[in-house]
């Protein structure tokens, strides 16, 4: 078991001792239900419980020290907490600094290994998986991990997680198991509510990968510019020797022009780009471009729909290309790409008509979406969407719009309308089309994937957006089981089987 002294943990940190006492730490709780030996239960406010309401029954428990969030600690909080015979600490601004206390607990194990963080509003799931695709073909399997939206762990073994960037503690945890197994890279998703929450403080980050910025989770920071302040922390605060940014988005050619904290790689189509793709070529299977950089040029595939694909696989290349892999090695290993679950994932062919699930949940998604598949459609173009509940309103006629622009027929649907009437959500979407007759609503989602599937030829290509890898449906706080791929599929070979 690991142990550092409570004072080596507190060494530069601004704090108040409410309970004196100097003990050994050999673990980090964040719930008082998770207390072992040698406990240091860390009790932060929520927004519907309050740790420090706990930290009795944490001492109860075991745990041989508390550190408390010291803002808002009411007097009855600091009475109770005054009587309790275990070393009790208050820190302003715990949170900010838990992550260097969980990285000096575990000596700073990010050092050890290489670290990419990838942060933007679309692509942090492709950028990172075609990251660690890229360095399994070139290093070797075991000596590369994955943190993010599908998962943790192995590329192709990720065990799922709540949310797209883990706890603090969470993360510095498994860089230091990672660090004992010998592991050399971690390619890491970066979301802008784990940066303004601070969870990956403490990381050394090799590369910091910024991919584009357009309107999402308003609903949390309050205003577009401070969702981008959030993103752009990552590119400045955290000492990454790198800095890829992509060159084809307006906040990017902001950007990379102002102070960061490492060199500048731009990527993009723009001719000024480092690193470039250009004379992009589509085919049924995948995508054809010639991959400029350092003065080089090379001809490459990628089995990859959507030009934006191809952005992301240029950020890939990018970062890796800093952690030393020469453009010669790199440039084979794309024709090995293979799709990431949820993302442009394609489903049926032959006879049925082709199925393809996307994450896209934002309108610049579901228009990329949309304008990838259509030099593919030799019949119509399909699209079956919803907008989540509780989160953005502004967002919802915007998606409509570009859908009723781009496709030829469209479903509306449910996504997760989490504790919000779907009614109010699809009236919402529809606000934003102008022949809303011409539009299909249903609100069972397996029942609008299966009428689009059994009315749509095999000609006609049908895009299920927004809800992706997601394998849940949430629904007035229940979690109810649903993939849309494993719909389409169940769907899709039933009315293969009526053929």
């Amino acid at each position: 078991m690991n142990k550092v002294l409570l004072s080596q943990l507190l060494t530069d940190v601004p704090h108040e001792v409410l309970v004196g006492g100097d003990v050994e730490i050999g673990h980090l709780a964040l719930s008082s239900k998770d207390i072992k030996r040698h406990s240091l239960f860390i009790a932060l406010p929520g927004n519907v419980v309050d740790g420090r309401d706990f930290v009795t029954a944490a001492v109860s428990s075991g745990a041989v020290a508390a550190l408390v969030e010291r803002e808002g600690l009411s007097d009855d909080q600091r009475q109770e907490l005054h009587s309790l015979t275990v070393p009790v600490i208050a820190v302003p601004q715990l949170r900010s600094q838990l992550g260097e206390m969980a990285a000096t607990f575990w000596q700073w194990p990010s050092k050890s290994l290489s670290v990419i963080g990838v942060t933007g509003t679309n692509g942090k799931t492709s950028v990172s998986q075609y990251i660690a695709q890229i360095l399994s073909i070139l290093a070797a399997p075991e000596s590369v991990r994955v943190m993010g939206t599908l998962g943790v762990g192995l590329p192709d073994n990720l065990v799922p997680t709540i949310n797209t960037t883990l706890d603090a503690i969470a993360n510095q945890n498994y860089l230091a198991k990672w660090r004992e197994e010998k592991v050399r890279y971690v390619s890491m998703e970066v979301s802008s509510h784990a940066l303004v929450q601070h969870r990956v403080r403490g990381i050394a980050f090799q590369v910091a990968i910024f991919t584009n910025l357009t309107r999402d989770h308003i609903d949390y920071h309050g205003d577009f510019e401070a969702y981008a302040a959030a993103k752009k922390t990552l590119l400045t605060d955290y000492g990454a020797k790198h800095i890829v940014i992509n060159l084809d988005d307006e906040r990017g050619r902001k950007w990379v022009s102002t102070h960061l904290s490492g060199e500048a790689i731009t990527y993009g189509f723009s001719e000024s780009a480092m690193v470039r793709a250009r004379d992009v070529t589509a085919s049924d299977m995948g995508q054809a471009f010639v991959l400029e950089a350092e003065g080089g040029e090379w001809q490459c595939h990628v089995p990859l729909l959507g030009k934006f694909n191809i952005s992301n696989v240029l950020a890939a290349v990018a970062a890796v290309r800093q952690l030393g892999f020469a453009w010669e090695a790199i440039v084979p290993c794309l024709s090995e790409l293979k799709p990431v679950p949820g993302r442009m994932e394609v489903l049926g062919s032959g006879e049925q008509p082709t199925v393809v699930v996307d994450y896209a949940h934002t309108p610049d998604a579901l228009e990329q979406a949309l304008q990838a598949l259509r030099p593919h459609v030799k019949g119509r173009l399909w699209c079956l969407f919803g907008c989540g509940g509780d989160r953005d309103v502004g967002k919802r006629p915007l998606m409509g719009e570009v859908a009723e622009r781009l496709a030829d027929k469209v479903i509306v649907t449910d996504d997760n309308p989490r504790f919000e009437d779907g009614n109010r959500i699809i009236a919402d979407i529809l606000a934003g089309c102008q022949r809303v007759s011409h539009i299909v609503v249903e609100r069972d989602r397996r029942a609008a994937i299966e009428r689009a599937i059994r009315h749509a030829s095999s000609d006609d290509i049908i895009l299920i957006a927004g809800k992706g890898h997601e394998r849940f449906q949430t629904i007035s706080g229940r979690k109810l089981p649903h993939s849309d791929s494993e719909v389409a599929r169940e769907i899709l070979q039933e009315v293969s089987a009526c053929t």
